[in-house]
């Protein structure tokens, strides 16, 4: 009780001098969270995800590793394949094309489209031949595709382990969005930073004993606060966050869903929304 009181009158006096007690965040917090309440429709889900793995590595048929973020028991524990068979598909980075022959054979696309930085072209004859359903292949970068922003809008984008890469998140997600159908949907996972404030992590890491053009390893982790903002800003104003998927990692999994246009300010230029 006297503690209380003595922070009372140490309060007062602070007031009449003109002084603000301030503890560093708490405002922010505060604020950050009132505005994101009004801007976007968040939920947390907490459906058992058979992805408990601490970290993305895996083993193919062959036994060897391989990176992976969901496991295809994952997907199928949130997705509603029978709702999402025949759609317009986008796969943004398919790598080991894990997924891609999984969305191939179950979702039956009435049309998939894969996008993949050039230097993949080569890797990905072997996965093009698996593929049955009607594909179509775009290399390039997604900040920059003319291509991919030409492609008519697709129902769910596969969004999988990518965001990071690139410090341009607001940019990608603006353009996803923009290929999106209104009320369509796009499964984003990605690595995130546990900071309590809106903001991007980044981190550059250089990698011994790898080529010179490879070892430069660059990332920009956001946190949820910030998702959340870049989520709004580009269009995707509700979004579900499954919090069982490899809760011990610091990769979340969120299903967003377009409801708007970008805001105003991200649709003036030729990408992305900015020069």
């Amino acid at each position: 009780m006297l503690r209380w009181f003595i922070k009372r009158m140490f309060r007062k006096y602070l007031d009449r001098k003109g002084y603000i007690l301030y503890h560093p965040g708490a405002l922010e917090l505060y604020e950050d969270k009132k505005s994101l309440e009004q801007i976007i429709n968040w939920k947390e889900s907490d459906i058992q995800i058979s992805d408990k793995r601490d970290s993305t590595y895996m083993r193919d048929e062959q036994g060897n590793k391989i990176d992976v973020t969901v496991t295809l028991e994952g997907l199928e524990n949130i997705l509603d394949m029978k709702a999402l068979e025949g759609k317009r598909i986008l796969e943004v980075g398919p790598k080991y094309g894990v997924h891609s022959s999984w969305i191939d054979k179950t979702l039956k696309p009435s049309e998939f489209v894969l996008i993949d930085i050039a230097k993949r072209k080569d890797l990905t004859q072997a996965l093009d031949k698996e593929l049955t359903c009607k594909h179509k292949w775009i290399f390039g970068n997604i900040l920059t595709s003319k291509e991919l922003l030409a492609e008519e809008p697709f129902d769910f984008v596969f969004f999988l382990g990518v965001l990071y890469h690139n410090v341009e998140h607001v940019k990608m997600l603006n353009i996803l969005n923009r290929i999106t159908k209104n009320g369509g949907m796009m499964l984003l996972e990605s690595t995130f930073t546990d900071f309590p404030l809106p903001v991007i992590k980044l981190r550059h890491k250089f990698v011994e004993g790898v080529s010179a053009l490879d070892s430069q390893k660059a990332k920009a982790y956001p946190s949820l606060g910030a998702l959340k903002m870049m989520l709004a800003w580009t269009g995707w104003g509700k979004a579900v966050h499954y919090t069982n998927y490899r809760p011990q990692s610091a990769e979340k999994l969120i299903m967003c869903y377009k409801t708007a246009d970008p805001l105003k300010q991200y649709q003036g230029a030729p990408v992305g929304g900015s020069e």
